[in-house]
């Protein structure tokens, strides 16, 4: 409110002499800015919080993502908004490595997709019902896919294993809480999938576009089983992101 009123007030200064008590709205307006600061004063932590982490984003680099790869923007755009960070060494320190021709695990695409989403997992349940996940690194992830109903967990999965093109598609819809209507995709290799719907609306949305022949022309085709490396699926959550 404050940022159009002042422009109007100035305005008046200019246009008109203070016949009107001009200095008492003033010393009004000041005092309710006052007011409002102490209602919500500034957290000094917080701030210098979301400073440093902007900061430590904005340094990422990868040695494996050169700038005239084809995932280089998507790679990089996720990794400003935190969704990956990297490899790490047995220390926890940066290897400077992404992986871009890494398979993606059904762990790391829960991480990316919730990480994307903004969903906040601590807010989700402690317990988790995949055994696997017990002692797993991604057991806060999948205790939050659990209590979504995410249904690639319907297949208790191998945590460990390379997902599946379909399944990236349907783990990040339920991530972000998509509400995917029934559709038939314009796949000719999906008619009938499980996740055939979320391959449809991630057509629609241009998520997604299939596969292209050497002369880049479409060939109608989506490849639902088979796997997808890192650089994919940073490609599909950046599509994600600017939806």
């Amino acid at each position: 409110m404050h940022r159009f009123l002042l422009p109007f007030l100035a305005l008046g200064i200019l246009l008109a002499p203070p016949a009107f008590g001009f200095f008492d709205v003033l010393d009004d307006l000041q005092q309710e800015l006052t007011e409002e600061e102490s209602s919500n004063p500034l957290d000094l932590d917080d701030l210098i919080n979301e400073l440093e982490q902007t900061t430590e984003q904005s340094d990422i680099t990868f040695t494996d993502v050169p700038a005239s790869a084809w995932y280089y923007d998507a790679v990089y755009i996720v990794a400003r908004h935190g969704v990956v960070s990297g490899y790490k060494d047995a220390n926890g320190n940066p290897t400077g490595q992404f992986g871009p021709g890494n398979p993606v695990t059904i762990a790391e695409i829960l991480k990316m997709a919730y990480e994307a989403a903004g969903q906040n997992i601590t807010l989700c349940k402690q317990t988790v019902r995949l055994p696997q996940a017990a002692s797993h690194w991604a057991g806060p992830y999948v205790a939050c896919a659990e209590e979504d109903g995410m249904r690639v967990l319907g297949t208790q999965p191998d945590l460990n294993r390379g997902a599946m093109r379909a399944e990236v598609i349907a783990i990040i819809h339920d991530a972000f809480r998509e509400q995917v209507p029934s559709g038939r995709s314009p796949f000719a290799d999906t008619a009938g999938h499980p996740y055939e719907a979320d391959i449809a609306y991630a057509s629609i949305m241009g998520v997604v576009s299939g596969d292209n022949d050497p002369n880049g022309l479409p060939t109608g085709t989506f490849r639902p089983n088979d796997g997808i490396n890192r650089a994919e699926a940073a490609q599909v959550i950046s599509k994600m992101l600017s939806l």
